[in-house]
């Protein structure tokens, strides 16, 4: 299907860098065919909101288009990086959405992993036409895209810089538990 997403992801993700190059998300399960999408990614600011909706999203005016047909590649569980056309400048405390348009129409389903999340990630999709960023409840050949809102976001790994007022920090890992076949560990910044 072709698709359209929008997610806020929270500033302190972006803490102590103040530009970005990339970012990266983390495919669970990968299509029977067509494994590379050309995609198109938006990164702005939320404008006051702390939660989206179908009704209630960025207008893609608002944001910056910093990838324009790149070629993702799902062919492989993992990581995928997508390095921006243009890099973003971070403005400070500010959380961030990222938006995502989907340019091909194939049936191939790709899973991505994710977590919980107090923001609302929002979706569109439909079959045989492109969702407008600009407008993506508008109807095609009076079909109008299903759309929905989820609180489960797509973990993402961000390719950035730090600056030099904030330096950047490693992440202090907790080895919570280990048995003879698992490891379970959390972090903090």
């Amino acid at each position: 299907n072709y698709g359209y997403t929008q997610t806020i992801y929270p500033a302190s993700l972006f803490a102590g860098s103040d530009t970005l190059f990339g970012i990266s998300y983390q495919i669970s399960s990968t299509p029977s065919s067509y494994p590379v999408r050309p995609i198109d990614v938006y990164i702005g600011t939320p404008g006051g909101r702390t939660s989206l909706d179908t009704n209630n999203f960025v207008p893609v005016s608002e944001l910056t288009q910093v990838a324009d047909n790149f070629l993702l590649d799902v062919s492989t569980t993992g990581w995928t990086t997508i390095m921006f056309d243009t890099p973003y400048a971070l403005p400070a405390d500010s959380n961030i959405v990222i938006a995502v348009v989907n340019r091909t129409g194939h049936y191939s389903s790709i899973s991505w992993r994710g977590h919980t999340d107090e923001s609302y990630a929002v979706y569109w999709y439909r079959d045989g036409a492109y969702i407008d960023p600009a407008n993506p409840n508008s109807p095609y050949n009076n079909s109008t895209p299903s759309r929905g809102k989820t609180q489960t976001v797509p973990s993402i790994q961000i390719i950035g810089n730090c600056d030099l007022d904030n330096l950047c920090t490693a992440p202090i890992v907790i080895l919570d538990s280990v048995s003879t076949t698992s490891v379970s560990l959390s972090w903090a910044a």
